[in-house]
């Protein structure tokens, strides 16, 4: 193997480590995947209300079939539908 070839095989074998540890650990504040931050559909917030409270409705968008999930990135919301019969 060449010399360049040689290093940039030892930094992508150093860099597996990192890259394999468990972040699941981490606090995240944003839903970015498909059932949440830990993929099972729990949201870990804790005293975000007092009592029910009741909200309004802000806006409403048809978006076709689908079973998709929700992700919330920032002021942002993501899904994904089937739009006439396309994917």
């Amino acid at each position: 193997m060449s010399t360049a070839r040689t290093a940039l095989f030892a930094i992508v074998l150093g860099a597996l480590p990192t890259l394999a540890q468990d972040w699941s650990h981490w606090q995240w504040t944003d839903w970015p995947q498909w059932l949440g931050p830990h993929r099972n559909g729990i949201s870990s917030e804790t005293g975000l209300f007092g009592k029910a409270p009741s909200f309004k409705e802000s806006w409403r968008v048809h978006a076709g079939q689908g079973s998709s999930g929700l992700s919330v990135v920032g002021d942002r919301l993501y899904t994904m539908y089937i739009h006439s019969g396309e994917a």
